[in-house]
């Protein structure tokens, strides 16, 4: 994989609390970075650090060339503008042409099931709903590294299905993504290296390569309704099958909750990560 940023003898301090110490971490294309760690330790400052908002005490933050970002703050602001209109802004500084810029947000507001909100000032949307289109105006333009704190913050099971499924795709095109996050079954779903940050610490731990399940499901009686529990494993929809993308050690307990809910299976696959 193609290295793109380097951090050297990185540390950074608040006030007089030291939140980390010589870091030396790289990220490539392509790679899927989770960085994890309790509450007040350093991740959304490092987040901020990787993407030039804000600088280190010491150290140094090497762009190996010239890469463009997206940055997903955990809390969103709430403009005077109404969804459309900000969304339609955000195409025009990205340079997305007008036409490009209809199709994939058309998509992507029928995916996070807002396309009936479009009017709606920023200002009036819920935490959950804010969220969703900050994720959106990220999506509209895939960048080079994708760099998101909290994302599925205030997102209710199926928002988080379609954001797992469009950051896969993006790692298909070879995104660099970097989240901060406390859900580990959206670390196992999307991510392939672990950043801890402890004890002013930054300790990198790859994961393991992992077995996972695709499974495809139909249900009876025209009953289209998923359970809370089935939701966030939910990657595509077929007409009336249901495709799902399933950890080896919860694939047993997940195939039992559908059949027991009327779902009937149509296939099974597996694949390595």
């Amino acid at each position: 994989m193609e290295k793109i940023i380097t951090l050297n003898n990185v540390s950074k301090k608040y006030k007089k609390n030291l939140l980390f110490k010589d870091v030396n971490l790289s990220i490539f294309l392509g790679q899927s970075i989770a960085i994890t760690g309790k509450n007040g330790l350093g991740k959304s400052t490092l987040l901020k650090i990787i993407a030039g908002l804000t600088n280190p005490n010491t150290g140094t933050v090497k762009k190996e060339r010239k890469v463009s970002f997206q940055y997903i703050p955990e809390h969103f602001p709430k403009k005077k503008f109404n969804i459309k209109q900000y969304i339609q802004l955000i195409g025009e500084v990205d340079g997305i042409s007008e036409k490009n810029l209809e199709k994939r947000s058309k998509a992507l507001f029928e995916e996070f099931q807002i396309s009936g909100m479009l009017d709606t000032p920023l200002k009036l949307l819920s935490k959950g709903t804010l969220q969703k289109i900050n994720v959106i105006q990220a999506l509209l333009n895939p960048p080079d590294i994708l760099i998101l704190d909290e994302p599925l913050s205030g997102q209710d099971s199926y928002s988080q299905s379609v954001f797992i499924k469009e950051i896969n795709k993006l790692r298909e095109q070879k995104v660099a993504i970097v989240m901060s996050c406390h859900e580990k079954y959206l670390i196992d779903t999307i991510s392939d290296t672990v950043w801890e940050v402890n004890d002013g610490e930054v300790i990198s731990k790859r994961i393991d390569e992992k077995l996972w399940y695709i499974l495809t499901f139909i249900p009876q009686k025209q009953n289209n309704m998923l359970m809370d529990a089935c939701k966030r494993f939910c990657i595509e929809k077929r007409e009336d099958n249901f495709v799902f993308k399933v950890p080896s050690n919860k694939v047993d307990e997940f195939i039992n909750i559908m059949l027991k809910n009327n779902w009937l299976i149509r296939g099974m696959a597996c694949e390595k990560i």
